[in-house]
């Protein structure tokens, strides 16, 4: 009878009798170098199981913790910081506060996935719709949670996007865009918010009612966007050259994890059209000559209506069923448009005074003038954007004559009256007083 040969351990080389034939792939692979098992003694295999669990926590998911979200606000608080800047309506305020539990949602959703929660086990992602009329602070909405939260956000206009974004632009672009908003920082890029503007442009009906096979195919693009399962990783070219290929501009980017929202004007949608609140009759010989404007408001649709009216509208119901939180903001009336230039914190007229007192002189507006000036922005339908232009139009002739001069006037009032806008400009030297009235406002 032969005895048995003595056997080596295949990475220490210690002599002992076979203990365990390697049937973990990646050791044997390594150590066989011919058809004979590998053999593996105890001490090793320790070493090589502590080695593993090492790797396993320095996975790149839980690496993610650096960059998680600290000092996170409740959803009152958030609403409570965006009421600072934005003056609302009800229709405003149910839209900020469905923003900021979107917002509160997100960071939390992100601050999972940074702890090492895997994708499959992360809560579901909800996207947000904003429809409104244009001009009612839906851009301004999504500045404003960027710079409260201190998260990168990026607005993407829906128009510049193409099925294959060989022309216009695609997927990538929004991300390459997030990646510059957080200084290069892709971990944090991946927790920004990305809002697809003027989202209801991909109406995949014209106005003859027939299918634009263009923008159904750049919706059918976004329904993996906005998927939290199925779209996990892209590679972003940072160069933006879509002709150039350099691995070295080529970066893999997590977007699991990023918020999306659309807003949308939605030009015609009936849930964004006010209702007369009068009786209506039947047929249509209705007399209309003696309706008064001030009888029409706007009435919240339920959510069931208004879904059915964004697929009527041209989006296909897969898109309309990812944008989970959908809310409808209404224009604002004359004495909250007025409240505009005033109440925010980073109010325009605010900006403007310190605009003025930069080049030594101070300014006032008078309450007339703003009054005139939301009523101007109402007819014109411009709304808050109407104001602002209308707010130019009385300062600029002001601002060309006195800015960077070497003897401005102390101080410049500017009101309204006898529908003429005039400017009442104060000198300490002998000037005095002048007043120039302006037609044209």
């Amino acid at each position: 009878m032969t005895k048995n040969p003595i056997q080596y351990c295949s990475f220490c080389s210690r002599p002992l009798q076979p203990l365990i034939h390697s049937e973990i792939p990646y050791i044997k692979a390594k150590a066989t170098t011919n058809k004979t098992p590998s053999i593996i003694c105890l001490t090793c295999l320790n070493e090589f199981s502590g080695l593993l669990s090492k790797d396993a926590a320095q996975s790149p998911r839980a690496d993610v913790v650096k960059s998680s979200f600290s000092n996170i606000m409740s959803p009152q608080e958030i609403f409570s910081r965006l009421r600072e800047h934005v003056v609302v309506n009800d229709s405003i305020e149910s839209t900020l506060k469905d923003v900021a539990l979107f917002a509160y949602l997100h960071i939390k959703r992100c601050n999972l996935a940074a702890e090492g929660v895997s994708t499959r086990q992360l809560p579901p992602r909800y996207n947000m719709l904003i429809c409104s009329s244009s001009g009612t602070g839906k851009s301004h909405i999504f500045v404003t949670l960027g710079r409260i939260l201190k998260i990168p956000y990026t607005i993407a206009s829906a128009k510049n996007f193409s099925e294959i974004g060989f022309v216009g632009g695609d997927v990538e672009d929004i991300c390459r865009s997030l990646v510059i908003a957080a200084d290069g920082d892709l971990k944090k890029a991946s927790m920004g918010v990305a809002i697809i503007d003027e989202i209801d442009k991909l109406s995949c009906k014209d106005k003859t009612n027939n299918h634009n096979v263009s923008t159904l195919g750049v919706q059918n693009m976004l329904l993996k966007m906005l998927d939290s399962n199925e779209f996990t990783d892209i590679a972003v070219n940072l160069s933006g050259d879509k002709r150039t290929s350099s691995k070295s501009n080529v970066v893999d980017m997590d977007v699991s994890t990023i918020g999306w929202a659309g807003i949308g004007a939605f030009n015609g949608l009936p849930s964004l059209l006010p209702v007369n609140n009068e009786q209506k009759t039947i047929g249509f010989r209705k007399d209309t000559s003696n309706i008064d404007e001030n009888n029409y408001v706007y009435k919240t649709p339920s959510d069931a209506a208004l879904v059915k009216e964004l697929v009527s509208f041209g989006l296909i119901n897969e898109l309309v069923a990812r944008l989970h939180i959908r809310s409808c903001m209404f224009p604002l009336n004359e004495d909250e448009l007025a409240r505009v230039l005033t109440e925010p914190k980073d109010s325009l007229l605010k900006k403007e005074y310190e605009r003025f007192e930069r080049e030594k002189i101070t300014l006032s507006v008078a309450p007339e003038l703003i009054r005139h000036l939301a009523h101007c922005a109402v007819k014109s339908g411009l709304n808050s954007r109407g104001i602002a232009s209308g707010l130019f139009n009385v300062l600029k002739s002001e601002a060309f004559e006195h800015f960077g001069s070497p003897n401005p006037p102390v101080s410049i009032t500017l009101g309204f009256k006898n529908d003429k806008c005039y400017a009442r400009r104060y000198w300490l030297s002998d000037r005095g007083v002048e007043e120039k009235v302006y037609s044209n406002v």
